[in-house]
């Protein structure tokens, strides 16, 4: 027995090192081992000759059913994660932006909603901070839940997304307490109007 679930037999393995014909080990959800033949024992073989076998692509940037500015984002989760896995994409991490009056785990938790049943690959959320007197003792939750990630918006006012310098000075000393990152949508409203 060779202790692999699965190996991917003969293909053009692709490696940040550079490529080789060879074979993948698979144990659970986990590569185990590289190699030239692999002792598959009684593990399901995939013939991977003349194929390319690359690592699975991470899309950190991506919104699926977002709610914006009176409309909503045309992919769902089922028709974004579709295209994302055809093109090789195994995660996305998506925006969870909380309601009005939301809290961010209520807003994790509308979007966990919104994937489940639906995606086709792994997924997980930046949690959006857009009231942050509100929305700062609450970073720690999350990160406890395992979020850790989170985002801020220099300009979106109309959506009551708008973070103005103090927020996000208050955010970063939070991120850095919890060994957390902020993503920030870096624009200035005022430069935006005035061209």
């Amino acid at each position: 027995m060779s202790g692999f679930d699965t190996v991917i037999r003969g293909g053009s393995v692709v490696t940040p090192g550079g490529s080789f014909t060879g074979d993948v080990g698979i144990k659970g959800e986990k590569i185990s081992a590289l190699g030239a033949s692999l002792d598959a024992g009684g593990a399901r073989v995939i013939d991977a000759a003349g194929h390319h076998v690359i690592p699975g692509v991470l899309d950190v940037h991506v919104h699926l059913e977002l709610p914006f500015c009176g409309t909503v984002s045309s992919d769902d989760y089922r028709s974004g994660t579709r295209a994302a896995a055809r093109g090789g994409v195994t995660t996305v991490i998506d925006f969870a932006i909380p309601s009005a009056t939301g809290s961010l785990a209520e807003a994790a938790d509308a979007w966990m909603k919104k994937a489940e049943g639906k995606s086709m690959i792994d997924y997980t959320f930046h949690i959006c901070i857009t009231r942050y007197k509100e929305h700062r003792d609450q970073i720690e939750g999350m990160v406890k839940r395992g979020f850790t990630t989170f985002k801020e918006f220099m300009i979106y006012e109309s959506e009551g997304w708008q973070s103005d310098d103090a927020a996000l000075f208050g955010t970063l000393e939070k991120m850095k307490e919890h060994g957390a990152m902020l993503l920030v949508h870096a624009e200035s409203s005022r430069v935006l109007d005035a061209l």
